[in-house]
């Protein structure tokens, strides 16, 4: 009876080691590894959010398949130094915008203010290099955007100059820019930096460089 037990023993011991180097079960292992692993990207090792001293990989929380331990130290308020930018436009952009909401008054249009030129433009889908294209884009606004609320059109764009007073980096900033807005046949008005503008001329201006008809009689302030 003894002997038949230790028989057995052995024998089940002699399967399990059998199919521990199946080709099989091997396989299965790979799998279950290549699963668990397929998502943790190689990326450098940074302090998580919040956190102080030890160094971690920096995994993304979305990327991994598996519940993770997240730290949310980062969500309590302290830690999101922000604050309203106040005013929202300088003032040489308030003064203008006042005056151009006087000019469309009761007009089909209306005025988008500091819109990055990523927003604005897209590149053409034949041109080579277009990671360069794209970075050349980035960090550039222009002033203000007029917009036609009924056939949802972009009329032309408007910006601010500066002339006794841009420096060198100014000038090459706008004039990209400006080359840039030529290139998508996007009208553009640059108008100089003032105190005050008087409406009725710059209906006129308006009217000249974007082909709109806008009244020039009444008020001019």
């Amino acid at each position: 009876m003894i002997e038949w037990i230790l028989l057995s023993s052995l024998g089940i011991i002699l399967l399990i080691i059998i199919w521990k180097l199946s080709p099989l079960n091997i396989l299965s292992h790979y799998y279950r590894w290549r699963s668990k692993y397929r998502y943790s990207p190689k990326l450098p090792n940074v302090i998580q959010y919040g956190g102080t001293g030890n160094l971690q990989s920096a995994i993304l929380t979305t990327e991994y398949p598996h519940d993770k331990i997240v730290n949310t130290v980062h969500l309590a308020d302290s830690n999101f130094p922000y604050h309203l930018r106040n005013p929202f436009l300088s003032t040489e952009k308030s003064v203008l915008f006042q005056a151009l909401i006087k000019a469309f008054y009761q007009q089909p249009y209306y005025i988008f203010m500091n819109i990055p030129l990523t927003e604005l433009l897209i590149i053409d889908n034949q041109a080579k290099n277009q990671q360069v294209i794209a970075e050349r884009l980035q960090q550039k606004y222009v002033d203000f955007v007029l917009y036609h609320t009924v056939t949802l059109k972009i009329i032309g764009v408007i910006m601010l100059t500066n002339s006794h007073e841009q420096k060198l980096n100014d000038h090459f900033y706008q004039k990209f820019i400006k080359n840039a807005l030529l290139a998508a046949k996007v009208p553009i008005l640059q108008l100089p930096i003032k105190k005050q503008y008087n409406i009725m001329i710059l209906r006129q201006i308006l009217n000249k460089k974007f082909n709109l008809q806008l009244s020039t009689a009444g008020n001019s302030k």
